[in-house]
């Protein structure tokens, strides 16, 4: 099994099978930043066992690779001269294979066996096209992998649903509507923003493509410890009679697909206040807006807690306690030996902590 980047995904480059040349290669040069990029795990077959993992050219019968378990079938096969830019900001210039499948869908590989490996990526741009009349890739280029590499995401490549679709999070602002599962639209009252070493507690917590679920987050993300997803399960159900409950992410931590990564160096979080407690989607993954809780309010700096109490005065009243979107665990309804219960269970039962797709409000 190999590991390679997706690129996401873009209208059909090779549109005459009747010839080896990818006709609209150069459609995909560009730059895929941290909103785009993801690790995906990686299986070429060579059903004839000629050695090269062949596209449909000249009426050629494909080959198939699986990705994250899905199989997917081969249509073009192109080189790339590319430009890294590492977590740093530095840069360095390689050549990389590009993968595109019927279904549009876009892989990288490297061409050098160990050109990506033990990297911090934040993003890779196709800079110009070096051969686009392969008919496939040869089995051994197709084995490479990008072995011990982080995609760096300082948050600013989380992508947020909106009314005006998918939007970087360092490019929402005030009043722009945020999709919410329970309450349709609602607008960003403030934003905040903060950048701190990626050590210790401030560590972000990384939940890889479909940790959750099937497709659920549809790229890796990065959130802060503390910042709570939601989890939909039947388990959840027998145990607490509620079948969906907010958990912040470091209590998933360890489960398959999601780990504290202390290696970025330095993060950057971002969060941002509706008009109440929600469940917003990251990555296509629900989880929490900001929570007007004493906790929340204490993490922020002295001029960031006199705007948010100027724009919800209520916080200042002492009978003030603020609706959660969703009943927290661990917390006084569901002690944490519970939860830790629950996330075994589920662990040992290979139960999905995202058992249906979400349904958001419109």
């Amino acid at each position: 099994m190999a590991t390679w980047l997706s690129l996401g995904s873009a209208a059909d480059v090779d549109t005459n099978e009747a010839n080896y040349l990818s006709e609209n290669a150069a459609s995909l040069l560009g730059t895929y930043g941290s909103g785009t990029l993801s690790t995906v795990d990686a299986v070429a077959f060579d059903g004839d066992g000629d050695g090269v993992i062949s596209d449909h050219d000249y009426g050629s019968t494909p080959d198939s690779v699986s990705i994250d378990g899905t199989t997917m079938v081969l249509d073009s096969t192109i080189a790339f001269s590319a430009t890294v830019t590492r977590g740093d900001g530095t840069t360095y210039n390689t050549t990389v294979g590009v993968l595109q499948m019927t279904n549009g869908e876009l892989y990288l590989l490297p061409i050098s066996e160990t050109d990506l490996d033990f990297l911090n990526i934040q993003s890779v741009q196709l800079t110009a096209v070096v051969k686009a009349d392969y008919s496939g890739a040869n089995v051994t280029t197709a084995a490479r992998s990008i072995d011990n590499t982080n995609i760096v995401c300082f948050t600013r490549g989380t992508m947020i649903a909106t009314q005006a679709g998918l939007v970087n999070v360092d490019d929402l602002a005030i009043n722009d509507m945020i999709m919410t599962m329970d309450n349709g639209y609602q607008p960003i009252r403030w934003i905040g923003a903060k950048k701190v070493p990626a050590t210790g507690h401030l560590s972000p917590v990384k939940i890889a493509r479909g940790a959750l679920g099937h497709d659920i987050p549809n790229r890796d993300m990065w959130v802060s410890q503390q910042h709570r997803i939601l989890l939909r399960s039947k388990l959840a159900t027998r145990m607490f009679d509620t079948s969906e409950i907010l958990v912040p992410a470091k209590k998933l931590s360890g489960l398959p697909g999601i780990s504290i990564d202390d290696g970025l160096g330095e993060v950057q979080y971002f969060h941002f206040l509706l008009p109440n407690h929600e469940i917003v989607f990251a990555n296509g993954a629900p989880a929490e807006s900001m929570y007007l809780g004493k906790e929340a309010l204490g993490t922020v700096g002295e001029g960031a807690r006199k705007e948010i109490l100027s724009l919800f005065p209520e916080l200042m009243a002492p009978e003030f306690h603020p609706q959660s979107a969703r009943v927290f665990a661990p917390g006084k309804t569901i002690p944490g030996r519970v939860l830790n219960n629950l996330l075994r269970r589920a662990r040992q039962n290979n139960k999905t902590l995202f058992e249906s797709a979400p349904l958001p409000a419109n």
